[in-house]
């Protein structure tokens, strides 16, 4: 959902970590799309299919070396103004020249299948996700659910000096949000619960954890509560021009223990944040 939202409209000073990590790159690509329905009644429905060409490592902004694409299905529904809600799908591989052969996947390390399992994995990515939203003049209510395969976004294959960046071939990953919000003329007063596991599966190839050890824990799972105050200059346009101040409560994981100042436990890293934004 808020791959598709303007900047200027989303609710909190940055995006949700789903947001963040997998929301969508201005890559160039085919888009068909078909709408039907009444958009002013119940079940307007938006039905895209997209052929997206693939640029993930320079933002779109290099040549296409994979002659491999992502293939994109979205569906967006409404139920009147104040009820949003679609589903949406990735499917795709590596984004390296995947023709050269075993050479562009690293040595198997101990434990993992062999050089030529995981070329042939080709880095596969996958996700499928939900979201729903819910505005009146009052009240604001969404959420968002995405799952999937980690794949060309921590990858073993490369061009040059291939490496293993995740614990297993077929990694999965987890991540959700939900938000409440109330409105009074100016204001807003929000809440955010936003969780995201790069590890949801707990799958890895060593006899433990890879990322536990007697003083620390590392596993990938970060959660975010985000409390926000939104005051607008424009009651009825919040987006014209509007103050936020946002404090972001995160998981004590987030950061490495300094040793400098003798800290062994993993870290935290709380932030207050305030930011003025101006639409035009």
């Amino acid at each position: 959902m808020e791959g598709l939202t303007s900047s200027s409209e989303i609710l909190f000073a940055e995006r949700s970590q789903l947001g963040r990590a997998f929301g969508d790159k201005r890559d160039r690509g085919g888009v068909l799309s078909y709408s039907f329905g009444d958009p002013k009644g119940f079940w307007r429905q938006d039905l895209r299919r997209r052929l997206q060409w693939r640029f993930d490592a320079v933002s779109g902004k290099s040549n296409d070396t994979n002659a491999g694409k992502d293939a994109v299905v979205r569906l967006d529904m409404n139920v009147g103004k104040e009820h949003k809600f679609g589903v949406y799908t990735l499917q795709g591989t590596t984004d390296v020249t995947d023709k050269t052969g075993v050479s562009i996947a690293p040595a198997a390390p101990q434990a993992w299948p062999n050089q030529a399992a995981i070329y042939d994995n080709k880095d596969k990515t996958q996700n499928i996700g939900a979201f729903y939203e819910f505005q009146n003049d009052s009240l604001i209510l969404n959420g968002e659910y995405i799952v999937g395969t980690l794949g060309r976004r921590n990858p073993t294959l490369a061009a040059a000096t291939p490496a293993v960046k995740r614990e297993h071939l077929d990694q999965k990953f987890l991540g959700y949000y939900v938000t409440a919000g109330y409105k009074m003329g100016s204001h807003t007063l929000l809440a955010r619960y936003d969780v995201l596991n790069y590890n949801s599966g707990d799958d890895w190839y060593t006899a433990t954890s890879p990322y536990a050890s007697a003083t620390t824990d590392y596993t990938p799972k970060f959660t975010e509560i985000v409390l926000g105050y939104t005051y607008a200059f424009k009651s009825d346009k919040v987006k014209a021009a509007n103050i936020k101040v946002n404090y972001i409560n995160r998981s004590k994981n987030f950061l490495k223990p300094n040793a400098l100042t003798l800290q062994t436990k993993e870290q935290g890293g709380d932030t207050l944040m305030v930011g003025f934004q101006v639409a035009f």
